[in-house]
């Protein structure tokens, strides 16, 4: 509500992107977020490549299907990026999946001998990934404290300065459009 009322108070032109995934993702999820989807999407394109070997058929069309998607999509986002903006944010997320079940539907490797080592990989990337969130903790404890205390300014300030107006009045307008 307060950044509405921001928007239509302040002559501003609002852009709901900024023409590129890498940017539009560092500025509203932040760096973890944008690092979160790279390394998303750079271990299901390494996954995807592994699979794609050993796959036959149809899972390797659907495999080569999500790959194709997933380069055309990171190539486009360095460009334009009309999805991150708009209700298809969950498009950027298909050739993932198609990746994924692609690799599920041709299960030509031996199901135990996959079950054993994927149990061990999935406790040492737990593992590795509490590791690394505690140790960012105790190295940026003070600059992430610092943020939190001026977002809560940010949020504090814009309380105040927006009690002066009536929002009645300022929704009505975009009620009769």
């Amino acid at each position: 509500m307060q950044y509405s009322i921001y928007t239509l108070l302040i002559h501003v032109l609002y852009l709901p992107q900024a023409y590129n995934i890498v940017l539009d993702l560092l500025i509203n999820q932040g760096l973890i977020g944008l690092v979160s989807y790279a390394l998303l999407v750079c271990v299901i394109a390494v996954w995807g490549l592994r699979r794609l070997r050993h796959a036959t058929g149809q899972a390797a069309w659907i495999i080569e299907t999500g790959l194709a998607s997933l380069g055309v999509m990171v190539v486009n986002g360095l460009l334009s990026d009309a999805v991150y903006g708009s209700r298809g944010v969950l498009l950027l997320f298909v050739p993932l999946g198609l990746i994924l079940a692609g690799s599920a539907f041709d299960d030509s490797l031996s199901a135990v001998g996959n079950r054993r080592t994927a149990s061990g990989w999935r406790f040492a990337a737990a593992g590795g990934t509490l590791v690394a969130v505690v140790l960012a903790g105790v190295i940026w404890w003070r600059p992430m404290l610092g943020a939190w205390y001026a977002n809560l300014g940010a949020l504090e300030q814009s309380r105040v300065e927006l009690s002066a107006y009536d929002r009645i009045i300022l929704i009505i307008p975009l009620w009769t459009r």
